[in-house]
C-alpha cells in the first residue's frame, strides 16, 4: 500500500491511544520492517471480528510487537477467554508483553515463543483438537500451507481461520 494511502487510513481510523503508541513504538524500533504489524485499520477489523463471532479462544501465529494480538486479546478478554500468542522473536514479543501488560491482558494472552508449528503443537497439546475458535495467521508466508493444515484440526468446526498477506509468493 502506497505511504498516501496508510497515512490516510490512519488519520480517518479512531484508534486508541495505547494502540498508537504502540505502534509508534514499533516505527522506533523497526524502521525497515514497522509495516509486519497490522495497521489500525485491520487491527480494529479483527476485534470487531473477535466480538462478533463471540470468540473465547484463539490463536495467533506471528505476534510481532503485539499489536493484532491486544486487538484480539481485548475482545476474547470480554469472554474470560484465551489467546494463544505465537512467535520466533523473543525480542519482539518482549514489547509484545509489555503492551498485553499495558492493556490487562497478562492472565488473557499466553506468549510462546518458537517456532509456528511447535507453537500450535504446544497449543494442541494444552487445549485439544478442536477446541480455538478463531486463528490468525501473519508470519512466514511460505509456512502457510503448513500452519492451515494444523489449524484444521485445532480449530473446531464452524471456527474461522485469517491468513494475512495470502497473495504474497504466489
Amino acid at each position: 500500500m502506497p505511504d498516501s494511502l496508510f497515512s490516510y487510513i490512519v488519520s480517518h481510523s479512531r484508534e486508541p491511544e495505547g494502540l498508537k503508541a504502540l505502534r509508534e513504538e514499533t516505527q522506533r524500533l523497526y524502521p525497515r520492517c514497522p509495516t509486519m504489524a497490522v495497521g489500525p485499520d485491520q487491527g480494529a477489523f479483527l476485534g470487531w471480528l473477535v466480538e462478533a463471532l463471540g470468540v473465547e479462544k484463539a490463536v495467533e501465529v506471528g505476534v510481532f510487537t503485539g499489536y493484532s494480538s491486544v486487538c484480539i486479546g481485548l475482545g476474547v478478554k470480554k469472554r474470560g477467554g484465551r489467546l494463544y500468542a505465537l512467535d520466533r522473536d523473543v525480542v519482539a514479543m518482549g514489547v509484545a508483553e509489555k503492551y498485553w501488560g499495558r492493556f490487562g491482558l497478562g492472565e488473557t494472552v499466553v506468549g510462546v515463543c518458537g517456532e509456528g508449528m511447535a507453537g500450535l503443537e504446544e497449543v494442541a497439546a494444552r487445549e485439544g483438537a478442536g477446541s480455538v475458535d478463531f486463528a490468525f495467521v501473519d508470519a512466514d508466508k511460505k509456512g502457510y500451507m503448513g500452519y492451515y493444515e494444523r489449524l484444521l484440526g485445532l480449530v473446531r468446526v464452524g471456527g474461522v481461520i485469517v491468513f494475512d498477506n495470502v497473495l504474497w509468493y504466489g
